[in-house]
C-alpha cells in the first residue's frame, strides 16, 4: 500500500480540477488504493518533491525507479532494468488507458452527464452523473484497481443532541426490505470478502462505505447497503429504534428502571473522556445555534428525548436520493454501476420531500 505524505496529497488536491478534487477527497476518506508490486514508506528525511512524484507514479500503476524510492537522486535517472520493464509494460499500459478512456463515454438513459475529468496522479477517470428522475448524483471513478469501492453519503444536519443521525446510521443496517435478517452488517463482517466495511456519522453528514476485491462479493455488498439506506426495516419496526437508540430495562422487579441502548451506551463511554468533553464544548462555543453546536453522535442526557416518530421523520426527510451523493471506484463495469443504482433510485420515487431538496440544489 502506498503511504502518501499529507502535504503531497494536499498539493495533488489543490492542483486538480473541481471534479478531480471530489475524487481525490473521496479517496482520502477511507477508500484505499492498493498497488500490487510497489510498497513505499516515507522516512523522516524524504524530500517532499521526490516523495510526491514517487507516490503519484506508484498510485498510477507506473514503474517507479530506485532513484524515486531513495528520494535523494535525480528522478529522471533509471536503471537499464527499469527501462526494460517500462518497454515490456508499455503496450499493457496503453490498453488499460484506452479501456479507462472508453469508460468515460458510457451513458445510460436514466442519467445525464454533468462533468468529466481525469485525475492523472491517481490514474482515475471520473464522470459525474445525475439521475434524471430523482436528482441523485453519482461519481463514477474508473481505475485499474481491483479493490473496488462504493460509498453513499447523505447530508444529515441535526437540530438537537438526541443523536438521531447516529442512531439512524446504526439502525438502517439492521435489516431491510430485501435483506430481512436481523443484523446483516454483522453477517457481512463475518462472512463476506470485504476489504473495508463501515458507516460513519459526522456533524453534518452520514457516510456508508465499503470495498472488496471480489466482483460478485462487491455487487452483493452494494445491494445490501443500497437497500439498507433506502428501505430499512427500522422505519417500520419500533424495536430497532429501541435496540439501537434507547429503551428502559430492569433485571429485578424491585430494581429501578435504567436506560439502555447501543448508541446510548456508546455515547456514555464517549462522554466519560475529558478530551471528548473538551472537544464538544469547544464546538458548542465556536458554533452556537448551528448544526455544529449540537452533538450528532448524541448526548446521553438528550438521547432519551428522541421519539420513534422523530426518528422516522428524520429518515424520510434526509435519506432521499436527491440528498445523496453516490461514489464508485475501481475496475468494475461502469454501466453495471449505473444499472444497479437506477433500480434503487427509481424505487424511491414518491418517497421523501424531493421538491425540497431539488430546490436547495445541494
Amino acid at each position: 500500500m502506498v503511504r502518501i505524505d499529507r502535504m503531497a496529497l494536499l498539493t495533488f488536491i489543490a492542483s486538480a480540477s473541481p471534479l478531480g478534487r471530489r475524487a481525490l477527497l473521496a479517496s482520502a476518506f477511507g477508500l484505499t488504493r492498493h498497488v500490487n508490486s510497489v510498497t513505499a514508506r516515507a522516512s523522516s528525511g524524504f524530500a517532499s518533491r521526490a516523495f510526491a512524484n514517487y507516490a503519484a507514479a506508484a498510485a498510477g500503476g507506473g514503474v517507479v525507479t530506485a532513484a524515486a524510492r531513495d528520494g535523494n537522486r535525480d528522478l529522471s535517472s533509471s536503471s537499464s532494468s527499469s527501462a526494460l520493464c517500462m518497454a515490456m509494460t508499455a503496450n499493457v499500459d496503453e490498453s488499460v488507458k484506452d479501456r479507462l478512456l472508453a469508460s468515460m463515454e458510457v451513458t445510460h438513459p436514466s442519467y445525464e452527464v454533468i462533468e468529466k475529468d481525469v485525475v492523472t496522479e491517481y490514474g482515475s477517470y471520473c464522470v459525474l452523473y445525475r439521475h434524471k428522475k430523482t436528482g441523485a448524483e453519482l461519481l463514477s471513478v474508473a481505475t485499474d484497481d481491483d479493490n473496488k469501492s462504493f460509498g453513499i453519503t447523505f447530508r444529515t444536519p441535526p437540530e438537537d443532541s438526541t443523536g438521531v443521525p447516529h442512531i439512524l446510521e446504526h439502525s438502517v443496517l439492521c435489516g431491510s426490505t430485501k435483506y430481512r435478517t436481523k443484523d446483516p452488517f454483522v453477517r457481512l463482517l463475518q462472512g463476506s470478502l470485504n476489504t473495508f466495511l463501515n458507516a460513519m456519522t459526522y456533524p453534518d453528514r452520514t457516510c456508508y462505505v465499503l470495498a472488496s476485491q471480489n466482483l460478485k462479493d462487491f455487487y452483493n455488498l452494494v445491494n445490501v447497503y443500497a437497500d439498507a439506506v433506502y428501505n430499512p426495516r427500522a422505519v417500520k419496526d419500533p424495536n430497532v429504534h429501541a435496540q439501537e437508540g434507547w429503551h428502559l430495562e430492569l433485571e429485578k422487579k424491585e430494581d429501578p428502571l435504567v436506560y439502555k441502548g447501543v448508541v446510548y451506551n456508546e455515547m456514555k463511554g464517549v462522554y466519560s473522556s475529558p478530551d471528548s468533553l473538551l472537544s464538544r464544548e469547544s464546538m458548542r462555543s465556536v458554533f452556537p445555534e448551528t448544526t455544529y453546536g449540537v452533538d450528532s453522535g448524541g448526548d446521553p442526557k438528550k438521547i432519551p428525548e428522541l421519539s420513534y416518530e422523530q426518528f422516522r421523520e428524520f429518515h424520510e426527510k434526509f435519506y432521499h436520493p436527491a440528498n445523496s451523493r453516490i461514489y464508485f471506484s475501481g475496475d468494475d463495469d461502469v454501466l453495471t454501476r449505473l444499472e444497479i443504482m437506477d433500480g434503487y433510485l427509481v424505487s424511491q420515487l414518491g418517497y421523501g420531500d424531493f421538491d425540497y431538496w431539488a430546490g436547495l440544489n445541494v
